[in-house]
């Protein structure tokens, strides 16, 4: 409608800016993901990697997030970064 391609443009929104930014998002490939390839991620590695390439796009609940969200002592033990994740809102929840 119009009014949508006047608040676009007063934003500085372009209609080439929206069509390219559709394009990259139909283009990804959706994952659903639950908690272990999320820690392994976390830990390094190739599924770390993997988590931050752009043809991707990832999926998952609230309750994996949650799951996930008890393995972060783990996980910062893990990978040598514990006294970062202390000082952040991770061990805080």
């Amino acid at each position: 409608s119009d009014q949508v391609g006047a608040a676009l443009r007063s934003k500085g929104i372009t209609v080439k800016q929206i069509l390219k930014e559709f394009e990259e998002v139909r283009m990804k490939v959706t994952i659903i993901v639950d908690a272990n390839p999320i820690i392994a991620a976390l830990l390094g590695g190739t599924s770390r990697s993997i988590f931050f390439e752009k043809k991707f796009r990832f999926c998952t609940t609230e309750y994996t997030i949650n799951e996930v969200h008890k393995y972060i002592p783990y996980i910062a033990e893990k990978s040598g970064i514990e006294k970062w994740f202390k000082s952040h809102y991770f061990f805080t929840k």
